[in-house]
């Protein structure tokens, strides 16, 4: 291989050393040669008005790649963003940046970043990705979107002391998956009172592929204390092959009960030495109704 002594410049020469020539040319070659790569897109959380996202960025090839800048097509917008920068955007077309800590992909390594959005006008990922200019030279695989869980938040009389009434949360799936998906629930106390309102309740729920919803029922205590109504909190937890969209369903227990009316409410006066007869009638409450009279004192 020849050695570089001198170039020209401008029609003169000048040495340079091949040590102080082979420098520049390997920072060049790592900036503009393009890399071969691969970018995982997920969400990782979703509140429907907003969800979060994580973006991994893997360079293919052995070269590293160099201040590091990534586009792609957006119809969705970012509105904060950690671990990169927004250099760039201009209507649905993102240009992101990498930090000051962060600004090389080395050579068959990645960088992530993450990001907090809100829905655009089709939730779909994003789409054309190029890295420092370059479209992948190889496989650039998309996770999906992931279906989103809900709860629903029910309504039931509070019923008797011994009924079978209770709460019934139907948990839904936005959307069928492939595979299980899986989540946990529990009982929470909202106003009403565990163990003398309502039974704690907790388990985990499998959505098997093409299922969409399940119910889970709380058993409901019930009485004949006239009490205003209460609430009992289901909440969903640690799902796998989801996202979590409503993740508390607030159950109302209503109350059912109705006060007992005595009428009358006070008793006349008697006369001493006549005969006293008065008739005593209720309504409301739980019949069978008993009554207790106390005489009053001589005048």
């Amino acid at each position: 291989m020849n050695r570089i002594n001198d170039i020209s410049v401008f029609g003169r020469k000048r040495s340079i050393s091949p040590s102080s020539f082979q420098p520049a040319l390997m920072a060049l070659e790592s900036r503009l040669v393009p890399a071969s790569f691969s970018v995982d897109f997920a969400i990782t959380n979703d509140w429907v008005s907003g969800f979060q996202a994580a973006v991994k960025v893997t360079n293919l090839d052995k070269i590293p790649v160099t201040g590091w800048k990534l586009e792609f097509d957006y119809a969705s917008q970012i509105n904060s963003i950690w671990d990169a920068q927004i250099a760039s955007h201009v209507g649905s077309h993102y240009v992101i940046n990498g930090p000051g800590w962060s600004k090389d992909i080395p050579g068959s390594g990645s960088i992530t970043f993450g990001f907090v959005g809100a829905p655009g006008t089709d939730r779909l990922p994003p789409a054309n990705y190029k890295l420092n200019g370059f479209a992948s030279g190889g496989t650039t695989p998309v996770t999906p979107l992931l279906p989103t869980l809900a709860v629903s938040s029910p309504k039931v009389a509070e019923g008797n002391s011994g009924g079978t009434s209770g709460l019934d949360y139907v948990i839904t799936l936005s959307a069928a998956s492939t595979q299980n998906v899986t989540v946990n629930y529990a009982t929470a106390a909202g106003t009403a009172t565990e163990a003398s309102d309502y039974t704690k309740t907790t388990g985990t729920l499998t959505f098997k592929p093409g299922e969409v919803s399940k119910t889970v029922r709380v058993p409901v205590l019930g009485d004949t204390v006239v009490e205003a109504d209460e609430t009992v909190l289901l909440k969903l937890s640690s799902p796998v092959g989801a996202t979590v969209a409503t993740g508390t369903g607030t159950g109302t227990i209503t109350n059912d009960d109705v006060p007992v009316t005595v009428s009358p409410g006070s008793l006349p006066s008697g006369a001493v030495a006549a005969a006293y007869s008065q008739t005593i009638t209720a309504s409301g409450g739980v019949a069978p109704y008993s009554f207790s009279v106390t005489a009053g004192a001589l005048p």
